[in-house]
């Protein structure tokens, strides 16, 4: 070689190293951007209690961020390697610290690394280097170290189901004098990335533990005449509300509960309703038909934490004819209330939940030449001959942004909706990439006195999917003529 090697910060051993990878993995990228939300509330508690802990070192001797963040931003992962669905990173001397082997000592013992922990710790001892530029830098580079460790393990979800297997490999710039040998470069590393593969067995029992919890949908169905609920409250005997509660607390072991559109009937019921409350833990959907206000227009609750929470959630279209007759102001508006007053963030489980009221999800279009293709209706690229006044790209990133922040559509119906195949092909994408969509609707009785026996279990009324394929529900309760709730286990 005509570069001589260095021991510390070697420009040419990080070049021979990349080309090492790029050898192993022709598609391997530099500098892989961080998915991960930015603050703490969206983090596991995991992840949480090593932030914490880093900080208050860092502020024991005044060196501590002005703010309750170590960082405000995440920096991207060295190395992403595409064929191993694995990130890399290239360890330099100033991440051997005192603050690093603080943060290793929390990691859960049984987890996977792709790197060994005891050697890691033994280097931060031996070390034991420090930097003061800015004063917390330690504790910083420790927790964002922290993060391209675990956080792609605790929250997949992020990541859109990109990495399912592999832990993050860690490479000690002082194992080898890459710059003076291009093969045991890439030895070392085919070496590194063996190690971190692991059994089928042991990715499914990490991925349980880790990444994989059970989460519980519950979805409830009722009978309903069309637009009228003079009728319908006169059909349950003024007892729909009893029944609405009763489901209410007695399934506190499901994590999410979906009731269909018109729900219950007015202020007073909500009133009832809200004082009645005993479950704390369910995040639940529900929809009061008349609001009052000398008409009849229905509007969208969530109940948290036992508290109903009003986001003045009311439909903003009912069909693909409305919709197409707004103009480009409407469509942002409706947008940004989709980013802002329609998402839900689940601290439990670090995601969001996003709510879709009957025909919004005509938010989508279908492109009939292509298999019925959905599309964001207002894409313009699908318009690029056509000079509606509409199209917007700002319109469509928008779009594009709420949908990668979302990790679950809740998206309740009045009655059943027509077109099936048509639906098919959007409840597909919203589920797509590891997401989930949910829909439940009513049985529209329209003139009939009775409604038919087993009505409420049509396939049409109720569906979960999850990652373009339906979950399979089991009814957990039912009262004929009256109501039907079904379950839907995940692993997210």
């Amino acid at each position: 070689m005509t570069n001589k090697h260095r021991k510390n910060h070697c420009q040419n051993c990080k070049k021979i190293f990349f080309n090492g990878l790029v050898s192993i993995d022709p598609n391997a990228i530099e500098q892989y951007k961080n998915p991960l939300p930015k603050t703490l509330d969206k983090l596991s508690p995991h992840l949480v209690k090593i932030h914490d802990t880093l900080i208050a070192l860092s502020k024991k001797d005044n060196r501590g961020p002005n703010g309750n963040f170590l960082s405000k931003v995440f920096r991207p992962y060295d190395y992403f390697l595409p064929k191993y669905n694995c990130f890399v990173e290239f360890d330099e001397q100033q991440h051997f610290t005192l603050p690093r082997l603080i943060s290793l000592g929390l990691y859960p013992n049984d987890i996977p690394l792709g790197f060994n922990k005891t050697k890691w710790e033994n280097l931060c001892k031996d070390l034991d280097k420090t930097d003061r530029d800015p004063p917390h830098r330690d504790e910083q580079r420790a927790w964002l170290d922290t993060i391209r460790d675990l956080g792609h393990v605790y929250h997949s979800q992020y990541f859109n189901g990109l990495l399912e297997i592999s832990p993050t490999i860690r490479i000690y710039e002082g194992e080898l004098a890459f710059c003076e040998s291009f093969n045991k470069t890439k030895e070392l590393i085919n070496e590194k990335i063996q190690q971190s593969r692991f059994s089928s067995g042991e990715i499914k029992r990490n991925r349980a533990a880790y990444r994989e919890p059970d989460y519980k949908v519950g979805m409830v169905s009722f009978p309903i005449y069309g637009n009228n609920p003079i009728k319908t409250k006169k059909y349950f005997k003024g007892k729909k509300i009893d029944i609405v509660i009763d489901l209410i607390n007695e399934n506190s072991d499901l994590d999410l509960l979906i009731f269909p559109g018109y729900t219950i009937f007015d202020l007073d019921e909500l009133q009832t309703l809200k004082a009645a409350i005993k479950n704390k833990r369910t995040l639940i959907f529900f929809e009061v038909w008349d609001i009052g206000q000398g008409k009849t227009n229905h509007k969208a609750f969530v109940i948290k934490n036992g508290k109903v929470i009003d986001r003045e959630m009311y439909q903003y279209f009912i069909d693909s004819k409305e919709l197409n007759k707004k103009n480009k102001d409407d469509i942002n508006k409706f947008l940004h209330h989709l980013k802002g007053n329609r998402g839900f963030f689940d601290e439990k489980f670090s995601m969001t939940l996003r709510l879709l009221i009957c025909g919004e999800q005509n938010i989508l279009k279908n492109e009939q030449k292509n298999k019925n293709k959905p599309f964001f209706r207002f894409d313009p690229v699908k318009w690029e001959n056509n000079k509606d006044y509409v199209v917007n790209l700002n319109l469509h990133s928008l779009f594009k942004e709420i949908h990668e922040e979302t990790n679950i559509y809740i998206n309740p119906t009045h009655t059943i909706m027509g077109n099936q195949g048509k639906l098919e092909q959007r409840r597909r994408f919203f589920s797509g990439n590891r997401r989930v969509y949910c829909t439940t609707a009513n049985y529209d009785m329209k003139e009939k006195e009775i409604m038919p026996r087993n009505a409420l279990e049509r396939k049409s009324i109720q569906y979960c999917v999850q990652s373009g394929k339906a979950v399979t529900g089991e009814v957990r309760k039912r009262r004929e003529g009256l109501y039907i709730l079904k379950t839907f286990n995940l692993k997210l």
